[in-house]
């Protein structure tokens, strides 16, 4: 679903694959993708940028709003709990669909340890698979030398435009783990 750039101290981006085609429509202009990953530089790595893989049909002017939970937390079981999450960045832009960049406002700063990451996107619809029903399954990890994106928790749903955690009870269905 996503790309995520890291670029300071020759950090590599980590990227996963982009499959499939689903989509949530008719659910209200916005999406919330959660997962876990680890940062495993000592150093920690600065997070610049994310590229998403969209669809228009929730709009094409979107919001990207960027929440992590403390070092050491989750997202699993986590999807619907605000209070486990902090918000670190957003962005907005026009979108044509496909694969779009978004630059993070602020730079998030992640320090070296395993947390979840949320996505909250308004105005746009996120393009995911459910890599479980994939044949073969799609893989539940991605690493770089300084981050592993873990995708066996993953889970894409549907939120409200003001709340990346209201709306929707939690979908079963695992991302493209594009992240």
């Amino acid at each position: 679903l996503c790309l995520l750039t890291a670029l300071a101290h020759a950090q590599s981006p980590v990227e996963t694959s982009f499959l499939g085609g689903l989509q949530l429509f008719g659910t209200p202009p916005s999406a919330s993708l959660s997962f876990d990953l680890v940062v495993t530089s000592p150093t920690g790595l600065v997070l610049h940028g994310i590229e998403c893989n969209l669809n228009t049909g929730a709009g094409t002017q979107g919001t990207l709003g960027v929440w992590t939970t403390p070092t050491g937390g989750t997202s699993v079981g986590n999807q619907q709990n605000a209070a486990a999450w902090s918000q670190v960045a957003t962005a907005s832009r026009s979108h044509s669909g496909g694969r779009t960049f978004f630059t993070l406002v602020p730079p998030v700063f992640l320090p070296a340890g395993s947390r979840g990451l949320l996505l909250h996107h308004v105005g746009m619809n996120p393009v995911y698979t459910n890599g479980a029903t994939q044949v073969p399954p799609l893989p539940t990890s991605f690493a770089t030398a300084e981050i592993t994106l873990d995708m066996a928790g993953a889970r894409v749903r549907a939120s409200l435009t003001t709340d990346p955690f209201g709306g929707t009870d939690c979908s079963r269905n695992i991302p493209d783990r594009s992240t």
